[in-house]
């Protein structure tokens, strides 16, 4: 009954009634996010068990400073600014090791795993969706084509630097760029400049790899042209997702 009445709590009550030691507030606020930052861990770098890892000392790092926790943003924000500190100094320590050209190398060639946990969201997603009236083989032919394009920006991800690639997939997850600013440690404007480099960056590498790897493999009576492919709904939708030139409608 306890959980319940906690499920119905915002982040932030839980957080403070944490702080005051109730642990199964901990345990509903871990169960709200652990999922989502596992997720923008693991698209940042596709290694199980560095995700694993930087996902532990999260939450480990939320813990040790739990009392000193104030809701001065929402809970959320402070969650995946740890995290982005943990990505960062991951990246440093990768940086000065001597495998840091093979691991980078291991990241640039997981494009078939990397969307892993995105593509099971995407599936979901699907599920809401009613039914093409053209029948189940329409159907399994755009989620053949979705499945496709989401290997091809997993890929085209691993290829854009560290900065552009966090805020391109914070604001995918949902944040503002306010948000994505405080959570990065960076200037709005920064953020903004990073969002646009990255959509730029990914629309030019996917419609490469469109051209080169959607048109090779598709019947010759059914190829489009590469302009035809590039505006696929659920590509455009993907971009849709961060409009560099509109108000994000940031709430704090």
């Amino acid at each position: 009954m306890r959980k319940l009445l906690h499920g119905l709590r915002s982040d932030e009550s839980l957080m403070l009634a944490y702080q005051q030691g109730d642990a199964l507030a901990f345990e509903v606020l871990y169960g709200r996010h652990k999922n989502a930052l596992f997720a923008f861990l693991y698209r940042n770098c596709a290694q199980p068990a560095i995700v694993e890892e930087l996902a532990q000392e999260s939450w480990m790092s939320i813990i040790r400073r739990a009392a000193h926790y104030v809701p001065s943003a929402k809970f959320r924000t402070y969650l995946f600014q740890v995290a982005h500190h943990k990505l960062i100094d991951h990246w440093r320590r990768a940086a000065l090791s001597a495998e840091y050209q093979a691991a980078d190398q291991t990241c640039a060639q997981a494009g078939q795993q990397a969307d892993a946990v995105g593509a099971v969201a995407a599936a979901d997603i699907d599920a809401g969706k009613s039914i093409d009236a053209s029948g189940p083989e329409a159907e399994l032919e755009e989620h053949i084509m979705q499945e496709q394009i989401q290997t091809l920006l997993s890929r085209a991800l691993s290829q854009i630097p560290n900065e552009q690639r966090t805020v391109f997939l914070l604001r995918e997850a949902g944040f503002g760029q306010t948000q994505i600013a405080e959570i990065v440690g960076v200037g709005k404007q920064t953020v903004k400049s990073r969002l646009r480099y990255a959509v730029n960056q990914l629309r030019t590498l996917l419609q490469v790899s469109l051209s080169t790897e959607l048109l090779s493999t598709a019947p010759l009576s059914n190829q489009s042209t590469s302009n035809e492919i590039v505006s696929n709904e659920p590509l455009a939708a993907t971009f849709r997702q961060v409009d560099c030139t509109r108000p994000t409608g940031d709430k704090r």
